[in-house]
């Protein structure tokens, strides 16, 4: 394709644009992930801690019922605990729902998973206690609570870890949103600078290929105005620039064989007229010998005619 100067200057406005919207493009994704990382902890973060709130609340709730359950002096008050137990196991496993849709990683999986292990464990070693307590065998109750209670403090404890691993979650969400952001400003300050290189570049190639050519069209033009018509022409280009040299190229081609012309016209009529000053010449030495020899003529007629005249006096 033809490279000329509107395609060259447009080249130019093009990889500035293409460099404008690579930075935009790039500042918009990273602008992005700093707000993906700093908004993390109110879209996650602080639902999963509701959530798991919302389990280890249930939990406790279960495991105090559990202890009245045993305090009960009848059969309804009994009957009504074991409602209430139903509902905060509900309240249990629809925090533990809520948090699974929250999950950050794997590690936050495997945690939850700890989670539900230990509170069906749970729920699985008070069964007897609660049987022998509508039994009203209190004592053998207490102590079927006894391994529960084991599992039951495993469970706060994991519900506690699980929080502080949220917190730990929110954090690392902080350090993110603060390096992405860093990240973005040199990245955004690189680009900037690649595109300027790149702007420079193209401008100072679009410059030398048309100041130069211009350059050598005014110096051409010169030397054809002192009368020099030896200068070389040279053409590199075949844009607007270029075809001016290859037009001055001609013009001072047809320049010379125009005067090559006009000198040998010259010389013509020089030769010509050294001919006709030749021959001017040569007439007129033949012209003054024959006037000379008129003069003779003439000069021997009078000698000839006065002798006949003597003579005509003598007879």
């Amino acid at each position: 394709m033809k490279m000329t100067v509107g395609r060259k200057i447009g080249a130019l406005a093009l990889s500035a644009l293409v460099g404008i919207v690579v930075i935009v493009g790039i500042a918009e994704y990273q602008t992005g992930k700093v707000y993906d990382a700093a908004n993390f902890g109110n879209v996650n973060v602080v639902p999963s801690l509701a959530a798991l709130d919302m389990a280890a609340s249930g939990f406790a709730t279960q495991r105090l019922l559990v202890y009245r359950h045993l305090l009960a002096d009848d059969d309804a008050q009994r009957t009504a605990i074991d409602a209430r137990i139903k509902e905060a196991r509900a309240a249990i496993e629809e925090g533990l729902k809520k948090y699974e849709l929250l999950l950050a990683d794997d590690k936050d999986k495997q945690m939850l998973a700890a989670d539900r292990a230990l509170e069906a464990e749970y729920s699985t070693l008070i069964e007897p206690a609660l049987v022998l307590s509508r039994q009203n065998k209190d004592a053998e109750a207490r102590e079927a609570l006894v391994k529960p209670a084991a599992v039951a403090e495993k469970l706060n404890t994991a519900f506690d870890e699980h929080q502080a691993y949220n917190m730990k979650l929110a954090q690392k969400g902080s350090d993110d949103a603060v390096a992405a952001k860093s990240a973005a400003l040199w990245i955004t300050l690189a680009l900037a600078l690649v595109t300027l290189l790149i702007v420079a570049a193209i401008s100072v190639f679009i410059t030398r290929s048309v100041t130069g050519p211009l350059r050598d069209a005014v110096a051409a033009a010169e030397a054809v105005a002192e009368g020099d018509l030896t200068r070389p022409i040279v053409v590199h280009s075949s844009d607007e620039t270029g075809q001016l040299l290859a037009a001055m190229k001609t013009m001072q081609d047809k320049l010379g064989e125009v005067i090559g012309t006009i000198r040998e016209a010259t010389d013509t009529v020089g030769t010509a007229s050294q001919e006709i000053a030749a021959g001017n010449a040569d007439l007129s030495q033949r012209t003054e010998e024959q006037a000379s020899s008129l003069e003779e003529t003439a000069s021997s007629m009078e000698e000839l005619t006065s002798t006949v005249k003597q003579n005509a006096d003598n007879a």
